[in-house]
């Protein structure tokens, strides 16, 4: 481990600190007190996990979001309760394959489910990208998930048919996730927790459900980049109240030191959101959040791309094959801009319009200086620097 994080912080000022669920990084858990986590993805029945002291993955009988929920609550049953404690529970739901089990494994099946009213996008105004992507249901890739088709229709209708599925089938994996979650809570509550401790219940990132006729994530399209934020804090966050200020996930880390009482290092991305969960908000705070998006052509053939998003624009710029990537097809770069406040479904992009130029070039100016300020730039790729210097402006 080359770099503090919040497990480090913790521990060292005398919390208990333990991760159970989804990993899905490259190293196994350091600093923490009990662990227990999901090989890449891992699956939902009879799971296998990593635990302290083996090398071997350890199968464990039963449905993947029960088990991290029951092992969690056991974590909190055995802890040293003159400690505090910090705890993260990393359900694999709702991932694909949106697999499910009784009772929730049925529900909806004789219903015809509601659909987003762009999901028949033919994306005639925007650009390149958006067409060449594979993540459109019709595309869904039945090794990854089953599904029924039809034969002899045109893809619309192919799109629909297939919607229906996978939207029964990712609100029952869903509905399993929203009992655990419902049991942890009601968990805290009969341990004397629930008045004492901090819940923060969030994601990796967003999922499009049949937006645009989409599945999965990557694009920068609000659905995929939105991501849900929910803090209980009795006495310090007051229930029922709503936020609309720019949070990035890079906020998370100096937020949970925070909490703690602890200092943030001077070399942590991001910023506490206790101001504002207190309702108080900094003249200083934040305009903008930045967005990448690296895999190029590598999952569903998602162009490769960074953006900028404000409370009411969006400017996205897909910068082709990145230095390196030769065995992926180039993609010219290109730029969309949406009016988030008057097209709230990003279906036409304003990057063209004569009238916005003034605003294209806030927006890229704004998007340059995020770049540096994360340390995101392209100085040592002579080649990308060239590529954007020619689109860029």
């Amino acid at each position: 481990m080359n770099q503090t994080t919040t497990v480090v912080l913790l521990g060292e000022a005398g919390y208990q600190v333990a991760v159970f669920g989804k990993w899905h990084l490259r190293c196994m858990p350091e600093g923490f007190d009990d662990y227990m986590v999901l090989p890449v993805q891992g699956r939902y029945r009879d799971p296998q996990f990593y635990v302290p002291g083996s090398d071997s993955l350890v199968t464990v009988q039963g449905w993947c979001t029960d088990i991290i929920a029951d092992k969690t609550m056991d974590f909190l049953r055995k802890r040293d309760r003159a400690k505090p404690f910090f705890v993260m529970c990393h359900f694999k739901a709702t991932h694909d394959p949106w697999a499910s089990r009784p009772p929730y494994d049925t529900l909806f099946s004789h219903e015809e489910m509601p659909a987003p009213a762009n999901l028949f996008d033919t994306y005639d105004d925007c650009e390149e990208p958006a067409r060449r992507a594979t993540l459109k249901l019709e595309n869904m890739n039945q090794g990854t998930y089953p599904h029924e088709r039809l034969e002899g229709v045109d893809e619309l209708i192919q799109r629909n048919y297939i919607y229906q599925q996978f939207i029964r089938d990712f609100i029952r994996c869903g509905r399993v996730l929203d009992e655990n979650v419902g049991r942890i809570m009601d968990f805290l509550e009969e341990e004397g927790l629930k008045e004492n401790t901090v819940v923060i219940y969030t994601a990796d990132q967003g999922h499009f459900l049949g937006e645009h006729g989409f599945f999965s994530k990557r694009f920068m399209y609000e659905e995929a980049i939105r991501m849900p934020l929910i803090v209980r804090y009795p006495g310090r966050v007051k229930a029922g109240s709503v936020n609309g200020d720019l949070v990035a996930n890079v906020d998370f880390a100096p937020t949970i030191a925070d909490l703690a009482g602890l200092d943030i290092p001077e070399d942590m991305q991001g910023e506490s959101i206790l101001p504002l969960l207190e309702g108080r908000t900094p003249d200083d705070w934040r305009q903008a959040v930045y967005y990448r998006y690296w895999q190029h052509l590598l999952h569903r053939d998602v162009t490769a791309h960074y953006g900028i998003r404000t409370k009411t624009h969006k400017l996205i710029y897909f910068y082709g094959q990145p230095l390196g990537m030769t065995d992926y097809p180039a993609v010219e770069p290109c730029w969309e801009l949406y009016d988030l406040v008057n097209d709230p479904a990003e279906m036409h992009s304003i990057y063209h319009d004569p009238a916005r130029q003034a605003l294209v070039r806030e927006l890229k100016e704004s998007l340059l200086s995020l770049k540096e300020l994360y340390g995101d730039t392209d100085d040592r790729y002579p080649e990308m620097v060239r590529v954007n210097e020619k689109y860029f402006w």
